[in-house]
């Protein structure tokens, strides 16, 4: 007798945006608090339809943060693949994350930087190469290590 297969689970995709904001008169760089969460992250979001990478960033950190950035280096991918259980559902469900992160300067003034409530509890900057004691969301830590090798070549480049 014959096994039934299992249903390979839906996979539906997700286009976000991350950015990295440094604050060039410190060196420190911003985390976002999410609201629905408590997850701390680099500010970003979903990519509209038919919007590029540089409009999404700008209008994510825009709506979260209320900053004024100038992009300082290319975007990267990284990719995560979210499978759980829906509930009534016999197979699993997932979300396949397709990120883009990049690096960003601050052109504003810090003091008028302002958390979005709806999206954002708390903002904190952040020292680089101090240990972050906050509850990341969970690629947070690769998504960092991407920024950060996109610094170390704008370095590179700029030398």
């Amino acid at each position: 007798m014959e096994r039934p297969k299992p249903k390979a689970p839906k996979i539906e995709p997700l286009i976000v945006v991350r950015t990295k904001i440094i604050d060039p008169s410190t060196g420190r760089f911003l985390l976002c608090k999410r609201a629905k969460t408590g997850e701390w992250e680099l500010p970003g979001g979903k990519i509209d339809p038919l919007e590029s990478l540089h409009a999404a960033a700008h209008r994510e950190i825009g709506e979260e943060t209320n900053a004024v950035i100038n992009l300082t280096s290319p975007f990267r991918i990284y990719e995560r693949i979210i499978l759980g259980p829906k509930p009534g559902k016999e197979h699993l469900e997932g979300r396949l994350r397709i990120g883009h992160v990049a690096t960003a300067e601050l052109v504003c003034d810090p003091a008028v930087l302002q958390p979005n409530p709806d999206e954002v509890a708390d903002m904190k900057w952040h020292c680089p190469g101090q240990p972050l004691n906050l509850p990341l969301r969970r690629e947070m830590p690769n998504i960092l290590a991407v920024a950060a090798r996109l610094e170390l070549q704008q370095i590179a480049l700029a030398a």
